[in-house]
């Protein structure tokens, strides 16, 4: 009877870790992607020399009217094994104080520092870049240098 019930009870121990385990997982994996609109202090766009150099040139800030379309379209990445060039950075700013950055040209991106997701590269799922859709560059203008 012992051999039982022990084994009764190991086996209910699992599917309670189990139960508790993989939605705090989940959640966690998802934390870059599903962030609230009132989480955000700002959204910018930073355009650097050089992606992992730095040297900032440039820096746009998103209006907050668009925050929250922002965030449904960049919620639509996925994970994406691909390099890419590029000179902007976007900077999610929470209002805790944490930074969420990206290398980006719109389309793809490259997470900065994470330990939330196993992948390091995404692609929207869209076809839109975010770039010319929420900061007005044109593709032709990338990384351009402006005059002062």
């Amino acid at each position: 009877m012992r051999v039982v019930s022990c084994n009764f009870y190991q086996t209910t121990i699992r599917l309670l870790l189990i139960c508790f385990t993989v939605p705090f997982l989940t959640i966690s994996c998802r934390q870059t992607t599903n962030i609230s609109p009132g989480q955000i202090e700002s959204v910018d766009l930073i355009q650097v020399d050089h992606p992992y150099l730095s040297g900032k040139v440039d820096s746009l800030k998103l209006d907050a009217k668009l925050i929250a379309d922002f965030l449904e379209d960049f919620a639509d990445k996925r994970e994406e094994i691909c390099k890419f060039y590029s000179c902007y950075v976007i900077k999610i700013h929470l209002k805790d104080g944490q930074l969420i950055s990206y290398r980006t040209n719109g389309q793809l991106f490259e997470k900065f520092r994470d330990e939330n997701t196993t992948a390091i590269y995404f692609k929207l799922n869209k076809r839109i870049n975010l770039a010319t859709k929420y900061w007005g560059i044109q593709e032709d203008e990338f990384c351009k240098h402006k005059e002062n």
